[in-house]
């Protein structure tokens, strides 16, 4: 890599050189400014150049030098900046909830619910951003589709086991986080009255 940078700086200079020279021939006798620069190979078959000369350099002659502006314009700047990062659809990385949990009911948990409703509490960390929704199903079906509220009933549910789920979706409806409970409901029977009544 390096012999290709140093390369590249031997014709660089060789450009200039020649550039110089022709440029100098073309112009009138005015002054002109000059350099000399020395051009030496070592042992390795690295090329160097040094303003100090040394026995084994062959000697370059540069005339009028011109500077050159190294300020990148604008539109560089822009190609230079790192691009905000992007999912493969275009959209920004999704967001990521540090904690999503069902609070209430506790996973494998064991429910009496006589009128059928069961209360749900949900938990995030941090809180649901004002622009995300959740989406809960309740056996597959859907219960609530855009829900804001970490706090609801469902309504409703027979007795036995059940499997709810809640999502998280953002307001382009894409999927963030995804939580799932299983909670059985039992209900008290009319043929037998609470075992404290005999």
């Amino acid at each position: 890599m390096m012999k290709i940078l140093l390369s590249i700086l031997a014709v660089f200079l060789s450009f200039v050189i020649s550039a110089a020279e022709e440029g100098a021939d073309e112009k009138s006798n005015t002054a002109k400014q000059t350099k000399t620069v020395y051009k030496w190979v070592d042992k390795n078959g690295k090329v160097h150049f040094s303003d100090t000369p040394r026995e084994d350099a062959e000697p370059m002659v540069i005339r009028d030098v011109q500077s050159v502006d190294s300020t990148i314009p604008t539109a560089g700047l822009k190609l230079l900046k790192p691009k905000k990062q992007s999912t493969d659809d275009g959209r920004s990385p999704k967001y990521k909830y540090k904690n999503f949990s069902i609070v209430t009911p506790q996973h494998d948990q064991a429910l009496w619910s006589n009128d059928g409703i069961v209360e749900v509490e949900v938990s995030t960390d941090p809180e649901l951003r004002g622009t995300d929704y959740f989406k809960v199903t309740l056996d597959g079906e859907p219960a609530f589709k855009k829900q804001k509220s970490t706090k609801f009933n469902l309504t409703e549910v027979i007795r036995g086991t059940h499997t709810l789920k809640v999502d998280i979706y953002d307001r382009t409806d894409r999927l963030l986080d995804s939580v799932s409970s299983t909670f059985h409901v039992h209900k008290q029977s009319a043929k037998r009255p609470n075992r404290g009544n005999n």
